[in-house]
């Protein structure tokens, strides 16, 4: 009876899937995790856009951008038109007011854009809140911090609407 013997060189195939798979699997792991979390960043980003648009074109059909249109307890609001429009995303509670409410320029939340998870507006009316011809309004939005060694994600949209008092010479983009 003849014996079978390896030729030297020769390593034996056991095994050798096994050590592949162990290899291969964490970056198959990887990769699937950084196109996911991607992806939900790229539709948190389309909701702030959305949002921004959906807030600029009720405040364009606004005659006044008072103290009551940018409360965000009333349901006819700026704030309100944001997180309905962007109801994925955190809007800041506080007042939209309740920072520069005497200045003829902004309408700015209190709070710092850093807070991670809530979006913050900015409201910008030309030539002033009470009789605007453009208005722009600007979301700020940091996204909660991901695991690892990247810094935080800041996501930002304007959207910029003339009202029905512009005029040809008026300083709307």
């Amino acid at each position: 009876m003849s014996r079978v013997t390896k030729s030297p060189g020769r390593c034996d195939p056991k095994g050798q899937g096994m050590v592949e798979f162990a290899l291969i699997l964490p970056l198959a792991l990887l990769l699937i995790t950084g196109v996911l979390t991607g992806a939900y960043l790229q539709f948190q980003q389309q909701a702030i856009n959305n949002a921004a648009r959906a807030a600029s074109r009720w405040a364009s059909i606004e005659t006044s951008l008072d103290s009551t249109n940018c409360e965000s307890r009333v349901p006819d609001s700026i704030v309100h038109k944001v997180a309905a429009a962007a109801n994925i995303v955190t809007v800041n509670s506080n007042a939209l007011c309740a920072r520069g409410g005497t200045s003829t320029r902004e309408l700015v939340q209190a709070g710092s854009p850093s807070t991670a998870g809530v979006a913050d507006i900015d409201v910008l009316a030309s030539p002033d809140l009470t009789a605007p011809e453009c208005v722009t309004v600007k979301i700020t939005y940091v996204a909660p911090r991901l695991p690892g060694p990247w810094g935080p994600i800041i996501m930002r949209s304007e959207s910029t609407t003339p009202t029905s008092r512009f005029t040809s010479g008026s300083t709307c983009p």
